[in-house]
């Protein structure tokens, strides 16, 4: 053999699987598909792939990785060329840059949801006490003239939800609902408002706000059915500490049907607004 000649490692499948961190099978279906077929088949069936081969296994596994279906990149090796691979990787780099961005939005959603709920978890949910709140931003819908239609209310909520996931927008809290009342008589589940809230200000998205300020705060535990006696506990609670309270009421759901199985063990923040 002359020395400038290159020589040819083969490897069997069972050594090129290993060694590649795959299986056999996924090597089978590569050459029944045409993606990947070992250079040498011997008259007894023997598969043997070139050592070579393993950094195409390799191009194979990071772009079927990042999204691009067999198919394509089956189009890519049968037409490959240095200007084509160019062109591809910077496709690829593009579409890891915009994936690694999707990563970090859903890292820092998941920060949100764990800090909000352990600063639920840590409330003591039987204190009513008045509390000094942010700015806060709401998206808002009309709640339905009728309280009793679950269809008209569904719908009207899976619209805001529609409209959140639409801006891209996200918040830890449930969908919550303003009240205007003056007595828990007078309280009723019909809202005024359904709402998603939010830390900041969306451009060209009109928001509610709810201010900066003194908030009467009670958690309600249960189900809606037992509100009218945590609003009683507040309206008590104000006449005995002489506070003034509008008749406008956000209640923030903290812990629902993501976290709980059923509607018994929601929590509910309900923030009264201070004259």
């Amino acid at each position: 053999m002359n020395q400038n000649q290159s020589r040819t490692y083969y490897l069997t499948t069972g050594e090129f699987a290993r060694l590649a961190g795959t299986t056999k099978h996924t090597l089978f279906h590569y050459d029944k598909i045409g993606l990947l077929s070992p250079e040498r088949k011997s008259t007894n069936q023997y598969r043997y792939y070139a050592a070579s081969q393993l950094e195409i296994f390799d191009v194979i596994t990071i772009l079927k990785e990042i999204g691009m279906p067999l198919e394509e990149i089956k189009s890519y090796l049968d037409n490959r060329t240095p200007k084509l691979f160019l062109e591809l990787l910077e496709k690829e780099t593009f579409a890891i840059e915009k994936r690694i961005q999707e990563l970090k939005r859903m890292k820092d959603q998941l920060s949100k949801e764990k800090d909000c709920l352990r600063h639920t978890l840590g409330q003591n949910f039987h204190k009513i006490s008045v509390v000094h709140e942010k700015k806060h931003y709401l998206l808002t819908a009309p709640a339905p003239e009728d309280a009793d239609s679950e269809e008209e209310n569904a719908h009207v909520i899976s619209k805001l939800i529609a409209l959140e996931k639409e801006h891209h927008l996200f918040s830890p809290y449930g969908i919550g609902g303003i009240q205007h009342l003056h007595s828990p008589e007078h309280l009723n589940e019909h809202y005024s408002h359904y709402y998603i809230l939010l830390d900041k200000p969306v451009k060209d998205l009109p928001l509610q706000i709810r201010p900066q300020g003194d908030y009467l705060c009670a958690f309600h535990l249960g189900g809606y059915d037992t509100l009218p006696e945590t609003y009683e506990k507040m309206l008590c609670y104000a006449r005995e500490h002489h506070l003034s309270l509008s008749n406008r009421f956000y209640e923030d759901i903290l812990i629902d049907r993501l976290t709980v199985k059923t509607e018994e063990d929601y929590v509910l923040r309900i923030l009264g607004e201070l004259l």
